[in-house]
């Protein structure tokens, strides 16, 4: 393992490889493994925490709940239910696409999964400027291999002392990627304080750092810095975008060793008849089945009416979490919705595999909120015009109960 990004690999290998023997199951709360399994799986990797008991939840892993996140926002695992529908990580088609790739590419891949799929203003809570971002990878890009960068460095209007002071989350996520090593500071109270003394960058991760300075940070400020307007570009809080991500970062290696990726989302036959189970409670459920060119706002009538609702209030769906915490679906005449809405997005595109689960909020004043999980998809059978219900169990409640 001499080249550091084959340590990536490694370890994002392993975490496939646990999951696939130990089949975890993850927390019903937060949909992430639990204090058992996190603890089990450190101990198995080379980026480990220093602890000695079971007693840490998954976030404090900065290891693993990276890999974590990329395995999920990579299409490579979906929060599902095992076969005795528990929630669990299940595999995905792509995975065995990404299986089927060399060690470059696997690299290259969770490189584009990472810049293309984390909200990197999120992750900090706002608190980084993008131009904290570019001033870092400036400085990694013109390190020298072996170098400490510490926090005391001046690199003027914004500087990087923010991932010394309580973000020293960023840097472990670049030891992840193989750009180099961190001197951690032992003994912190708490998550605000100085955990990281220096950053120490070596040969291959100052080339990374070059191209994604380059290639990705100045490209999406180009505009502002054509207009020669820094300050702006350093004070921004604007998302990065990149497009052809693979293009981009299969330029780390040789083109002979990087020639292919995963399967993309839109080459996969999602097409068939959807069975999916709304419940409201364990003794209180609907089975209803859809087309995959059924839209989310069929699906919302077919509820209302399996209910015996009234289609009087707004509704959205929620995926990979609740309404604050993962991406919610609204109708398009609300002034929620942002990039999808229901009567545009089908069930095809969603992208579903079977056992996943997720959310339709109905009334954001009483907050019905349904599970649903999809049972099976079936190919070889006649679609249905419109959705319909074939089963059922419970009495529909009252929408408005009487409280007096």
């Amino acid at each position: 393992m001499e080249e550091p990004f084959k340590l990536t690999v490694e370890e994002f290998e392993k975490f496939i490889n646990y999951i696939e023997t130990e089949k975890p199951t993850l927390s019903v709360k937060h949909g992430v493994l639990g204090k058992k399994d996190s603890y089990q799986l450190n101990q198995l990797l080379t980026f480990k925490n220093n602890v000695n008991t079971p007693n840490s939840t998954q976030d404090r892993y900065q290891t693993i709940n990276l890999i974590y996140q990329l395995a999920l926002n990579g299409k490579l695992f979906y929060k599902g239910s095992n076969e005795k529908g528990k929630p669990a990580l299940i595999e995905t088609d792509i995975m065995r696409s990404f299986q089927s790739l060399n060690l470059y590419e696997k690299y290259v891949y969770l490189q584009q999964t990472y810049w293309t799929h984390f909200d990197l203003h999120k992750m900090f809570e706002g608190e980084i400027l993008l131009g904290s971002i570019y001033n870092l990878f400036v400085l990694l890009s013109s390190a020298k291999p072996n170098e400490k960068i510490t926090k005391d460095i001046d690199t003027g209007i914004n500087s990087i002392r923010c991932f010394f002071d309580g973000f020293g989350i960023f840097f472990h996520h670049l030891r992840f990627f193989g750009i180099g090593q961190i001197v951690e500071i032992p003994n912190i109270r708490s998550r605000y304080d100085d955990c990281i003394e220096a950053f120490i960058p070596n040969e291959f991760g100052i080339k990374l750092s070059n191209l994604i300075l380059h290639q990705i940070l100045m490209k999406n400020f180009s505009k502002i810095i054509s207009d020669g307007n820094i300050v702006q570009m350093l004070l921004s809080r604007h998302s990065i975008k990149i497009e052809k991500p693979f293009d981009i970062f299969k330029n780390i290696f040789p083109k002979n060793l990087v020639q292919n990726t995963v399967i993309s989302e839109e080459k996969i036959n999602r097409s068939g008849v959807y069975t999916f189970k709304v419940s409201l409670s364990r003794n209180c459920w609907r089975k209803i089945t859809t087309s995959h060119q059924h839209t989310l706002s069929d699906l919302h009538f077919a509820i209302q009416d399996s209910f015996e609702f009234d289609n009087d209030h707004l509704y959205a769906f929620c995926f990979n979490g609740n309404i604050r915490t993962g991406e919610a679906i609204f109708p398009i005449d609300t002034e929620e919705y942002q990039e999808r809405n229901t009567e545009e997005t089908t069930i095809e595109d969603l992208c579903l595999y079977k056992g996943q689960k997720f959310i339709y909020l109905f009334d954001f004043g009483d907050n019905w909120e349904f599970s649903i999980t999809l049972e099976k998809i079936e190919k070889e059978i006649s679609h249905p015009a419109t959705p319909i219900e074939i089963n059922r169990k419970g009495e529909s409640p009252e929408q408005y109960p009487d409280w007096e």
